[in-house]
């Protein structure tokens, strides 16, 4: 099946890899995740998808963030801004601008004004982004405005995910049937 729809598999591909980058994010594992986001971004810039590429740095960005490495999240989100600003994709800006500053915010030797900037841009894509959906309007605001206090709230999604993990398991279970790659892809 892939050797007759060659391109068709170049976009997926990496979308599975860097599934395996958010898992192993979700884990904590960064070093892991942020091996799988980079051959994930290797993949996406040679099929030239630009879309997949500027998620990809986000992804980067978010997670050299959380492993500490301020500096290497600045630039992840930089490139992925530049790239969102050509497709003029308003929503994922947001995240570029808001990751950007609180990189700016976390380093060593933080530069305070720049941040408030970045968050600035944060607030007016978010207010186009998202003037039809007030509730994630809302909560940007929000996240945006405890950035600039110095406070940010930015919510451990990975406990999160842990938390509602542990009330679904309470329930009745089904049995799980496994696939390889090989038999999923027989199938599709």
């Amino acid at each position: 099946e892939m050797e007759k729809a060659p391109r068709r598999y170049e976009s997926w591909l990496p979308t599975v890899i860097n599934s395996i980058g958010v898992a192993a994010y979700e884990l904590k594992r960064f070093d892991v995740a942020i091996e799988r986001f980079e051959t994930t971004l290797r993949r996406a810039q040679a099929a030239n998808d630009a879309p997949n590429e500027a998620d990809i740095f986000q992804n980067l960005c978010e997670t050299a963030f959380h492993k500490g490495d301020f500096e290497a999240s600045k630039t992840s989100c930089e490139r992925g801004r530049q790239i969102n600003e050509t497709l003029k994709r308003r929503d994922r800006l947001v995240e570029n601008h808001y990751w950007t500053a609180r990189s700016l915010q976390s380093l060593k030797n933080a530069d305070e004004d720049s941040a408030l900037l970045e968050l600035d841009k944060a607030l007016g894509h978010a207010e186009a982004a998202f003037s039809r959906d007030k509730d994630e309007l809302e909560s940007w605001r929000k996240r945006i405005s405890s950035a600039r206090a110095g406070k940010p709230e930015d919510v451990d999604r990975v406990g999160e995910r842990a938390e509602k993990l542990g009330e679904e398991t309470r329930g009745p279970k089904t049995k799980a049937e496994f696939k390889d790659l090989f038999q999923f892809l027989q199938e599709d």
